[in-house]
């Protein structure tokens, strides 16, 4: 009895809710094909993400080439700049050291156009026009022999050939007369001559000279030629103001 009221009722439960056995294969190869999805997915997008690091780094070096040709090219542009400014003031720095030299060559070439003054000179005194006695006329004597000079000695002509210039710019010391303008005192001929040469392309008339001083000879650089004090005071403040050479004057015995 109790069994035949129970069945129904679980035939009926059983008809209400459908067994779930038969879709539990379906529901793990559905989750499983799922996961596989997943699983392959975030591996494609991890090898795309890679291969795009990848693709970027290997792109680093050819930017960072890129980049320093470019530095590179723009200091190439800048140091040419500069150089031509450079150059450029070079050029006006020439120009106006030029300008500078021929003013101060012309200041001191109308000074020395100064005439100096002249002496003070004695009266002329009228002839005398009182007549000249003549001598009378005396008998001529017989002119006395001539003595035959003297051979030279080998000595007096080293001597005297030692005294004669050795060098185109060198003058004897006594060879000229009034206010010398003295540059320097070098120890050498050698030196001598080269700072004359030099000099002289600047258009400094110098030349030098022997001169013996404690026991040693120097060879002195002067420009000669002065006839005042004050043209020689003239040309020692025009070596200053153009060369900045600091020279000192004196007179020739």
């Amino acid at each position: 009895m109790w069994n035949d009221k129970i069945k129904p009722l679980i035939a009926a439960i059983k008809m209400k809710r459908p067994d779930s056995s038969f879709k539990m294969p379906d529901n793990m190869i559905m989750s499983l094909v799922l996961v596989a999805a997943l699983v392959a997915s975030l591996v494609i997008w991890l090898a795309l993400d890679s291969s795009s690091k990848v693709t970027a780094l290997q792109s680093q070096p050819e930017k960072i080439n890129q980049r320093i040709a470019n530095i590179e090219g723009k200091q190439t542009q800048t140091i040419e700049s500069l150089n031509k400014q450079v150059a450029t003031l070079q050029q006006q720095l020439n120009e106006l050291t030029k300008r500078v030299s021929n003013k101060n060559t012309a200041q001191w070439q109308s000074t020395l156009s100064k005439p100096a003054p002249q002496a003070a000179q004695p009266p002329k005194t009228p002839h005398s026009t009182a007549t000249v006695k003549k001598k009378p006329p005396t008998a001529k004597r017989p002119a006395a022999k001539k003595p035959k000079p003297k051979p030279i000695s080998k000595a007096a002509t080293h001597k005297t050939v030692s005294t004669k210039a050795r060098s185109a710019f060198e003058v004897p010391q006594d060879s000229k007369q009034g206010w010398m303008v003295n540059i320097l005192s070098l120890a050498s001929e050698k030196s001598a001559i080269n700072e004359v040469m030099r000099l002289r392309e600047k258009g400094i008339n110098a030349e030098f000279v022997r001169f013996p001083s404690k026991n040693k000879v120097w060879f002195r650089i002067r420009v000669s030629g002065f006839e005042t004090k004050k043209q020689a005071i003239a040309y020692q403040r025009f070596l200053k103001k153009t060369y900045h050479i600091d020279a000192w004057k004196h007179k020739s015995p």
